[in-house]
């Protein structure tokens, strides 16, 4: 497997080009295709970054699409938002299948509910919620050390989260979700995701997605904006408050 990194200082369309087909031409199995994160306000060493060195939002676009591009031209089954695998792959088969899943580590087959993180900064994932070790490796070691689990913060979700997070694992997964079909499976009321339909119809006159009835699909020629639309399901973002990574 190998992973590939657009939107990094002072990288062009030719440069992720060049690292698609190298990883073509190594015959890596799946090839995970993602943008770098400019956070310098959470990673304090992303501040020695030059801003005007990074591309700007239409050159990660194209980045994103040129390698995504050289990966199918090469013979690789894109995947959801951003893997690509070989024909035949478990992966493609678990996609084909209506069993293919999204957490913490990108896209599997496996169907384990539960995540366990190791090491600083890891988020570990149960039905009752999130956990996620300390992020100072000090403070990691030292309860380690002491023979404690090294937690720093958690959440419980809710119902409501579930149902939510059921929804944006299918259209992660599928590229569309029933929304009816997701409040039946997970036992909520009808129209308990009414407002991310609504919303969504705001992103659907944009070209985004798609809408018919309560089935929202993302063409694929707009995969890359899969996470804006998915974002129509988070009923915790907050977007005057918080800050986050450009979703492409």
């Amino acid at each position: 497997n190998m992973d590939l990194m657009y939107g990094l200082p002072f990288q062009t369309v030719d440069d992720v080009i060049e690292a698609a087909e190298f990883a073509a031409d190594m015959g890596a199995a799946r090839v995970s295709l993602f943008g770098y994160a400019h956070v310098p306000w959470f990673a304090k060493h992303q501040a020695a970054i030059d801003e005007a060195a990074l591309p700007g939002l239409e050159a990660r676009f194209a980045q994103a699409e040129a390698g995504a591009k050289t990966l199918t031209d090469a013979g690789y089954h894109a995947i959801g938002l951003d893997h690509f695998a070989e024909l035949g792959d478990p992966l493609m088969r678990a996609e084909r299948d209506g069993r293919l899943r999204r957490n913490f580590q990108g896209y599997t087959d496996d169907p384990c509910q539960t995540l366990i993180g190791i090491g600083a900064t890891s988020i570990s994932q149960f039905r009752q919620g999130y956990v996620q070790n300390f992020k100072d490796r000090t403070a990691w070691r030292a309860a380690i050390e002491a023979g404690r689990l090294p937690a720093e913060r958690g959440i419980l979700i809710t119902s409501d989260d579930r149902l939510r997070a059921r929804a944006i694992e299918k259209l992660m997964c599928q590229l569309w979700v029933d929304v009816d079909e997701v409040c039946n499976e997970m036992g909520a009321a009808p129209g308990a995701l009414a407002d991310a339909l609504e919303t969504a119809r705001f992103l659907q006159s944009a070209g985004l997605c798609e809408i018919t009835g309560h089935v929202i699909t993302v063409p694929k020629e707009a995969r890359l904006m899969l996470r804006t639309v998915a974002q129509c399901f988070d009923g915790r973002f907050k977007p005057a408050e918080a800050r986050h990574a450009k979703a492409v």
